[in-house]
């Protein structure tokens, strides 16, 4: 039997934090392929309780896991969603209580903070105990682990020791996309030579927003933007993931990040180099061809597939942009769209979550 851990959490905090529409499509793709839930529903207040109650949190989850895994047997797989919602110091009992009954335990990596937190020099010793001790320690007993991209599986294998036998590559998250309605998105070379920007535009997280290059037209798309929006910057406002493919209007989506617009620096921008943001996977399942930095890990996938064009520097985009001939464009339509028709199906989890028993 395979089973997978399907988390919920009443805290507004682990809800906001949770990833929602990724691990959402992660969850239909792995029950579509015949996983069997194992819900866990917890309701704690470890954000507001004292340092006694917060430890007895701990040891109280540890107890709902091994509650939730009681019904599976020696032989069985299941998959867990990682970092989880329900996180506590003490999962890694859980884990070995399944490990010791023969079930073989599959995690999906959705973030490691671990990673992200070495590429900050000044984060606080004790939050990187912590997170190694609810991250790394943990990794290293599960069965399987579906990593990001090769970048990330090399990463883990140098850095954290996880032995590359142990990893499967997802090459890319798959984007799934509710459509009762049967809309089509239909892509065309018109206005191509603009670029899409979409996601959390705070000016903390997203700085290079706010310093883009005035020969291109941008059009912005996610909360907390407070930038100009006239000349050749255009606001739409923010929309919901099932709705933003239907939205989004322009030539490029581009994937950057961090404070730079001369090259993604600092911790987001370095993550880039490691993950697989789920912004990529919006563009292309929305049949947009990506602008993307060079040196991210989705670069490589970018190149081999045709999808898109890759640069140093934002102040680079312009120059990268007018060398696209239209029908070098309408070409990146054509294989964007090859690319979109896997990802709407869930082609990639489905793939790499066909764990031999």
């Amino acid at each position: 039997m395979n089973w997978l851990v399907v988390e919920k959490n009443n805290v507004a905090e682990a809800h906001h934090t949770a990833g929602v529409k990724a691990r959402d499509d992660a969850e239909k793709i792995l029950i579509d392929a015949g996983c069997k839930e194992l819900a866990i529903e917890i309701s704690d207040d470890r954000y507001t309780a004292g340092k006694l109650d917060k430890l007895l949190i701990h040891f109280m989850l540890l107890k709902e896991w091994n509650k939730t895994f009681s019904p599976v047997e020696k032989g069985d797989v299941v998959f867990i969603q990682f970092p989880v919602i329900n996180h506590t110091l003490v999962f890694d009992k859980a884990i070995k209580k399944l490990i010791k009954n023969d079930v073989k335990v599959v995690a999906l990596i959705h973030d490691l903070e671990m990673l992200r937190l070495l590429l900050i020099d000044e984060a606080p010793i004790t939050r990187k105990w912590r997170v190694k001790r609810e991250e790394v320690s943990v990794m290293k007993l599960f069965s399987k682990i579906i990593v990001h991209n090769e970048s990330m599986l090399e990463y883990m294998n140098q850095v954290f020791g996880i032995p590359k036998e142990k990893m499967i590559n997802l090459e890319i998250f798959d984007y799934l996309i509710d459509n009762p309605e049967n809309k089509k998105i239909e892509r065309t070379s018109d206005n191509y030579k603009s670029v899409i920007i979409a996601g959390n535009l705070d000016k903390m997280k997203a700085a290079y927003a706010y310093d883009l290059p005035a020969e291109t037209q941008f059009i912005l798309y996610g909360p907390n933007y407070t930038g100009k929006k006239d000349g050749n910057i255009t606001y739409k406002g923010s929309f919901p993931p099932d709705d933003l493919p239907f939205v989004l209007e322009g030539g490029f989506g581009l994937v950057w990040d961090g404070i730079s617009s001369e090259t993604c620096a600092g911790a987001w921008g370095e993550y880039l180099k490691y993950n697989n943001p789920h912004k990529t996977s919006l563009y292309l399942a929305s049949g947009l061809p990506l602008v993307i930095w060079e040196k991210a890990a989705l670069a490589d996938f970018v190149v081999k597939n045709g999808c898109g064009i890759t640069v140093a520097s934002l102040y680079d985009i312009p120059e990268a942009i007018n060398k696209v001939s239209e029908e070098e464009y309408k070409k990146m339509l054509e294989n964007t769209k090859a690319v979109s028709e896997k990802l709407v199906s869930g082609y990639f989890l489905e793939r790499a979550s066909q764990i031999k028993k």
